[in-house]
């Protein structure tokens, strides 16, 4: 049967109310129908309506081309990746081999993933669980030992820039068959994460972690409509008025000390609560930029301007009143968790990321999303960025001898990411399922398309400290903080770079 022969019958059988027996057909199989790249949305959780838009959402099945055949059928690709579950959002469930079909939505299509890929090219696929975030030790111990055991790391994306500078990664622009324009790489970071044109990360559809960690904010809806029913907060968003100073009125027109007793305590109501990554994240989706890059693709500091001091004012009047705002890293008066202060109704707004949403899917009240504010209405989009500190960054060490092959099964494998796991972890997880109203869905879908990778953030240079510790301290004091750290951040930059430079192609 042809792949349109397949859709044909799926949306058949979808017309007979087959659904579930397609998928227990198809859920089974090691290739599953490339029409049904959606089946792992049948749990007993699931309503038939959902499963449907699900199926629907994702008509189109991603394949690299040229690929004909299984021209490294035998061979072994390996991977290490951190797998602690201990945590179920900081590790790459990407490569946590379930041994069937579980009935869980994610669970199920990362297994599906694994098992396509190894029927469909013939590679046999090993994956070695590190159960500490930190894969230095395994990692480096194989580069000196000039092991080929290796063929993809999962690296934080702070850790890729280290293990880069050490010479341990290989330039993936190097790698000439991969398809690094193929809709499974994302384009933003292809082309704003490069050093002096070279790149030793990859995101996309590999994996979803970093995904995980986009920038989005959480509201309370009935809360909303009771402090302010005047405001439809999607119609802001909508028409580009959701800014910085918006945000900050709206904070401080909700927040309410609910015993009266004159003294805002964890019983009482915050405008918005957070923490101290929401700084630097704020920067950025204000079209701030860290660092800019020269002639040469070399990265400079950029950000000591008025722009700049523009936004920490306009901050600080949403983030620093403590009647308004509470931070789980602050100094005093703090609270000690952000989310579990949303999520017991102690607070309208919460500055967290897109995991976040998932863990409010326990409420038993209607929440919505909204994007990060922009600076204002003159910025031209709505913006988010990664947590560099757990967002997965695809690796190649340097210890790799078959350049084509490496490249083959990273757009194999990315390639069915995007058919298996952004469907189960983006169109039925967040949007189907955790997301309630069709506006949050599009505030998901607005973010994913205008994800930003700042050298100055991503890197472990010392900006993201220093943005942290003015919030952390609630000051305004940019200037001379930044004087005082300048000489350091830019010795780190220097060391970057020149170590970078100096890497032979």
């Amino acid at each position: 049967m042809t792949f349109k022969a397949g859709l044909r019958l799926l949306s058949l059988l979808m017309c007979f109310c087959m659904l579930i027996c397609v998928f227990a057909s198809c859920g089974q199989s090691a290739e599953p129908d490339k029409s049904s790249e959606t089946q792992g949305d049948q749990t007993p959780e699931t309503t038939e309506s959902e499963s449907e838009k699900g199926q629907e959402a994702e008509t189109d099945w991603y394949e690299p081309t040229g690929h004909s055949g299984k021209p490294y059928e035998g061979k072994t690709f390996g991977v290490l990746a951190f797998t602690n579950d201990t945590s179920y959002y900081w590790h790459d469930t990407d490569f946590l081999i379930a041994g069937d079909i579980t009935g869980d939505i994610l669970t199920d299509a990362v297994f599906q993933r694994y098992n396509y890929v190894v029927e469909h090219t013939g590679v046999d696929i090993e994956i070695e669980n590190e159960v500490s975030m930190d894969q230095n030790t395994t990692f480096v111990s194989a580069i000196l030992d000039g092991k080929d055991q290796y063929h993809l790391v999962n690296l934080s994306t702070q850790k890729m820039f280290n293990m880069a500078t050490r010479g341990y990664l290989v330039n993936v622009l190097n790698l000439d068959t991969l398809q690094l324009s193929a809709p499974w790489w994302d384009q933003n970071a292809k082309e704003q994460l490069t050093i002096g044109n070279k790149l030793f990360g990859l995101y996309g559809d590999l994996g979803i972690m970093a995904r995980k960690t986009l920038g989005i904010i959480s509201f309370n809806k009935q809360e909303l409509k009771n402090r302010a029913p005047d405001v439809d907060i999607y119609e802001v968003q909508n028409n580009k008025q959701w800014t910085i100073d918006y945000f900050a009125e709206l904070a401080e027109r909700i927040a309410d000390d609910l015993d009266g007793d004159q003294v805002m305590t964890d019983n009482d109501l915050f405008g918005v609560v957070y923490q101290g990554d929401a700084m630097p994240v704020a920067f950025i989706c204000a079209g701030i930029r860290f660092v800019g890059k020269d002639e040469n693709d070399l990265p400079y500091l950029n950000f000591n301007n008025e722009r700049t001091i523009d936004c920490i004012e306009m901050l600080a009047s949403l983030l620093y009143d403590t009647d308004v705002a509470r931070s789980s890293s602050a100094q005093a008066p703090k609270i000690e968790n952000h989310s579990a202060t949303f999520r017991s109704e102690h607070a309208v707004f919460d500055i967290g990321e897109f995991h976040s949403v998932i863990n409010n899917r326990v409420l038993e009240w209607d929440f919505g999303v909204v994007c990060y504010p922009m600076f204002d209405e003159l910025q031209s989009n709505y913006m988010t960025c990664i947590n560099p500190h757990v967002a997965s960054t695809g690796t190649v060490p340097n210890t790799i001898t078959d350049y084509d092959f490496v490249a083959y099964m990273l757009d194999e494998l990315a390639a069915a990411g995007k058919n298996y796991l952004n469907g189960a972890f983006y169109d039925i997880v967040l949007t189907s399922r955790a997301v309630r109203d069709e506006q949050s869905k599009a505030t998901l879908d607005l973010v994913s398309e205008h994800v930003i990778y700042d050298l100055g953030y991503l890197s472990s240079w010392g900006i993201s400290e220093l943005m942290r510790g003015l919030v952390n301290s609630r000051s305004k004091d940019f200037v001379s903080k930044y004087g005082s750290e300048e000489p350091r951040i830019e010795a780190k930059i220097k060391d970057t770079v020149d170590a970078i430079k100096i890497l032979v192609d």
